[in-house]
């Protein structure tokens, strides 16, 4: 018995840090983007995001961890690597 409600206590806890980080990942997103000015580069937005909500999940969910977000059939594009041996 002990068991089965320490795994919804964990499986509750990991819901929770699912919302949580999402909610922090929207304030993120809007405090970036709220500053952004016509024209700017959106990598570099992309930069602002990541560094701002990295700050903003350390402080809010102690031990939170961000992986890389990989979809098997979705290819992976890169924008800062030329293709087909460009200039």
């Amino acid at each position: 018995m002990g068991r089965r409600i320490a795994d919804r206590l964990r499986a509750c806890t990991l819901e929770l840090a699912q919302w949580a980080s999402a909610d922090i990942a929207n304030r993120a997103a809007h405090t970036v983007l709220a500053d952004a000015r016509p024209g700017e580069m959106i990598a570099a937005l992309c930069i602002q995001f990541k560094r701002k909500y990295e700050r903003m999940l350390k402080d809010e969910l102690a031990g939170a961890r961000v992986s890389e977000c990989r979809t098997q059939g979705i290819e992976t594009v890169f924008f800062d690597i030329l293709m087909g041996g460009g200039r």
